[in-house]
């Protein structure tokens, strides 16, 4: 009976355990671990932190003369200044001052200059999108040329150098980093009803500073 028993008794272990067996995916460590990047909810810039109150403004780029002044006046070099202030991003109330050269030139005169200044009041509605807004602007107030060579070349009624303006344009604004800084494309048109309806189109880059 002692041989029976010694020969159904299980057989010694050898002291290393036998690896294990899985059927479930392999260690991490050998595949390695992919994750799916996190997306930011927040806006970057966040449109609820630029600010807005009293702003400047500055912006240059060439001036087109349309209709009669066409004839005798090339295109020129425009300097313009805005100041106003945004009761709310999507609406402003602001004072424009623009400066132009232009050269003039009727088959007589040649070397002539012809220089103007636009002053006028004007309203700024837009349509902000996060840090991205297209607005349109419009207002009227004086232009005030350098001399009378409109008046020699039958545009101008007299040689008065005041009369009326009316301006009206697009803009196409893209907010900057900066809470106060954003730039963008202006383009205005200026209509001068007593130089025969005449008018000039603004294409300039501006620059804007809000406090």
């Amino acid at each position: 009976m002692i041989w029976w028993a010694l020969a159904a008794a299980p057989a010694p272990s050898s002291g290393t355990p036998e690896p294990a067996t899985t059927s479930g995916p392999a260690a991490t460590e050998e595949v390695g671990v992919v994750e799916r990047k996190q997306v930011d909810p927040t806006v970057f810039p966040d449109p609820r932190k630029f600010s807005r109150g009293f702003y400047v403004e500055a912006s240059t780029g060439p001036m087109v003369s349309i209709g009669p002044t066409a004839d005798v006046l090339s295109t020129g070099f425009s300097l313009s200044a805005r100041i106003g202030y945004e009761i709310r991003r999507w609406i402003a109330f602001q004072l424009h001052a623009t400066g132009a050269l232009r050269r003039y030139d009727d088959g007589v005169l040649h070397r002539e200059l012809l220089g103007e200044g636009i002053y006028t009041g004007e309203a700024r509605l837009g349509v902000p999108f996060r840090r991205f807004m297209i607005a349109a602007h419009g207002g009227a107030g004086v232009d005030h040329l350098s001399n009378n060579l409109l008046q020699v070349a039958g545009i101008a009624p007299d040689n008065r150098r005041l009369g009326l303006a009316w301006t009206a344009g697009l803009s196409f604004d893209v907010h900057s980093l900066n809470r106060h800084n954003s730039g963008g494309l202006v383009v205005t048109f200026v209509g001068t009803p007593t130089l025969q309806n005449s008018g000039a189109l603004l294409l300039q880059l501006y620059f804007r500073y809000t406090r």
